[in-house]
């Protein structure tokens, strides 16, 4: 007795020691435990849903009575060790295995004594040769209901439960690396994610839906290890699989562009160039900025100097740019790059460019027309972009798009000129708000009429007349009579100067012998000095003329003598006898 209580130990604990496999063990009369049942490993079967009955744990289905070949497929390798089928009579079954070369046992029911374990009609046969690594079952029955088969036995333990990804792929450059694969179907247990490791390092976890992971700031041409390990429901993992890539060299930097031209407009920029000549050109980057305008303060602190441009507007693997969202009389700063085929960026080339103020608006096709209801509709042709401000006698009546092309204005709101004519014109806006000319219709508005008569004006201009007539004589006299005051007294003069000359004539040849007068010596008389005209002026300015004037006439001054009498000239006649004389007027 004392020795059989270490054996028992013994026994006991190699019973919870050692490793127990996953089996499905025939037990008794109890078939519903095999490896085709709910807890098997069936994936593929070829049976029809009703000859499935054969599968189903059932033996009161009815069976499959048909003759045929029927298999079931096992996503993992199992050991098949026991083999149980129900028929409704004796007879014949063929069992085949696949394991990579292909074994066939055949059964005879109708020799009770082959059979291990056999109740009417029921057969269980425990195999002297366990089938090993088996993935394929088929067997052949002849014309006979079969009511069930099931096979028993346990995972072959060349088997792995945990498969991993297949099919790895990866895409190197030099600064990353990117995988792509494909997961693992699900088996016994459920596919459930994936972890990644970098030299030997966990970097990531991922869902069982990613099949792709991209690595990045890697260095240039150097080696990494990435381990790939997939997860399942249960936790169980499956083995690393190991894969070692080296990520590629720098190439040469690429070469930036040449020929940078810029041609501006008030609206535009035009930018071209010539591309590099190399073989990792991919595209050429343009950035644009502002440059603000210095100031009288700004430059009391000295220039400012500006950077390359930083803002991307645009990129382009062509030889041209047209910026169209630039606006006038502005300062731009344009920095082209070019980038490589492995993504390094060149430092560029920079250049500014200034737009030219906007030209003012103008109207054309403008024309001004009357709707049978007395409203008036103004309508032009361009501009087509910006406002347009509607004046009506001479106030703002309205702004509106420039893209409605007409104006209608109700007739109760139209203003008119003294002549009759609706008083409208139209000034354009520009969208940068550069305003233009006031325009009026190109065409005279037809069908206007005057609002008075010939009669009427003929009788305005009488009435005027008479009103006006009075003060145009009136100062036609104060114009008129000096004229004609002196005019007469001038004609008088003459007539008085004959008569006197007549006279002396007279007295020189009817009185002969009288003695001539005694000539009265005329006196002359020193001549005024001119007093020129005063101007005013400023008191500078006049102090300095009168300076300048007395000094002209120091230096200028002269006397004027009188010029003396000439000598008369003797004549000799015949004195006349004395009349009585008349005094001379002198």
């Amino acid at each position: 007795m004392k020795k059989a209580i270490p054996i028992l130990l013994a026994l006991t604990l190699a019973i919870f020691v050692l490793p127990v496999s996953k089996s499905f063990a025939y037990s008794g009369n109890d078939f519903t435990k095999g490896l085709t049942d709910t807890y098997g490993y069936t994936t593929n079967i070829n049976l029809k849903q009703t000859e499935k009955i054969m599968i189903d744990n059932s033996l009161s289905s009815g069976g499959m009575a048909t003759a045929g070949t029927y298999y079931i497929d096992y996503n993992q390798l199992v050991d098949i060790d026991t083999i149980y089928f129900n028929t409704a009579k004796e007879s014949q079954i063929t069992f085949t295995y696949w394991d990579g070369s292909t074994k066939t046992i055949t059964l005879d029911a109708t020799k009770n004594d082959t059979a291990d374990y056999s109740v009417t009609n029921q057969y269980y046969y425990d195999l002297k040769e366990t089938q090993k690594n088996v993935d394929r079952v088929s067997w052949y029955s002849p014309s006979v209901r079969i009511y069930e088969v099931e096979f028993f036995g346990s995972l072959s333990t060349s088997s792995n439960l945990y498969t991993n990804i297949t099919n790895v792929q990866h895409t190197e450059t030099t600064t990353g690396i990117k995988f792509s694969w494909t997961n693992p179907a699900n088996g016994t247990f459920q596919y459930s994610g994936l972890n990644i490791y970098k030299d030997g390092d966990l970097i990531t976890k991922l869902d069982p839906t990613k099949n792709n992971y991209e690595f990045t700031d890697l260095k240039p041409l150097t080696s990494y290890t990435f381990d790939f390990e997939a997860l399942y429901s249960d936790g169980g993992k499956s083995n690393k699989k190991t894969v070692t890539v080296t990520t590629k060299d720098l190439p040469p930097p690429v070469k930036p562009i040449t020929d940078l031209t810029a041609k501006a407009d008030y609206n535009r920029v035009d930018l071209s160039w010539n591309l590099p000549d190399t073989s990792n050109f991919k595209k050429v980057n343009i950035y644009r900025d502002t440059v603000e305008k210095e100031t009288a303060f700004s430059s009391f602190f000295g220039s400012k100097v500006y950077a390359a441009a930083q803002t991307k507007i645009f990129e382009t693997n062509g030889t041209y740019f047209n910026d169209l969202t630039v606006k006038p009389n502005t300062e731009y700063e344009y920095t082209l790059t070019t980038t490589g085929t492995d993504g390094t960026e060149s430092e560029g080339i920079s250049t500014k460019v200034t737009t030219p103020p906007e030209p003012p608006p103008t109207m054309e096709g403008g024309n001004l027309t009357q709707e049978p209801n007395g409203d008036y509709t103004y309508t032009w042709t361009s501009p087509t972009t910006g406002k347009v401000k509607v004046i009506v006698g001479g106030q703002e009546y309205k702004i509106v798009p420039a893209s409605d092309q007409k104006i209608t204005i109700p007739k109760e709101q139209m203003k008119y000129t003294v002549f009759g004519t609706p008083d409208i014109s139209i000034v354009p806006i520009s969208d940068n708000g550069t305003v233009g000319e006031v325009e009026k219709p190109s065409k005279p508005f037809e069908n206007s009429s005057l609002p008075f008569g010939v009669n009427d004006l003929l009788g305005s201009s009488t009435s005027l007349l008479w009103i006006l007539s009075p003060f145009v004589l009136l100062a036609l006299v104060f114009l008129l009579v000096p004229k004609l005051r002196r005019l007469l007294f001038s004609a008088f003069k003459k007539d008085k100067g004959k008569i006197e000359k007549a006279e002396i004539s007279e007295r020189r040849t009817g009185n002969k012998d009288r003695p001539p007068k005694e000539r009265v010596e005329r006196i002359i008389r020193e001549p005024k000095e001119r007093v020129r005209e005063r101007i005013k002026e400023p008191k500078e300015m006049k102090q300095e003329r009168v300076r300048r004037i007395r000094l002209f006439r120091e230096n200028r001054e002269r006397t004027r003598t009188p010029r003396e009498p000439r000598a008369r000239r003797e004549r000799t006649w015949t004195p006349r006898q004395p009349r009585p004389s008349r005094t001379r007027r002198e």
